[in-house]
């Protein structure tokens, strides 16, 4: 199976904004306890908005 891109969100980081959440057309993103959180892998599509456009670098793409 072909491996995908995936964000890897560093909660230390996460400020909360939700610019990731906003982007992120797939809604694959989410809000808990006020941190972006991964909620709907499966619609990720890896087009990486979430990643470009969080002000704290808190999420990374990662290969899974």
């Amino acid at each position: 199976m072909a491996k995908k891109l995936m964000p890897k969100i560093n909660l230390d980081e996460c400020v909360g904004c939700e610019a990731c959440v906003t982007e992120c057309e797939a809604q694959a993103l989410g809000m808990v306890d006020d941190k972006a959180k991964l909620v709907k892998a499966d619609a990720c599509t890896s087009c990486k908005k979430c990643s470009e456009n969080c002000p704290s670098e808190a999420i990374k793409m990662e290969e899974q």
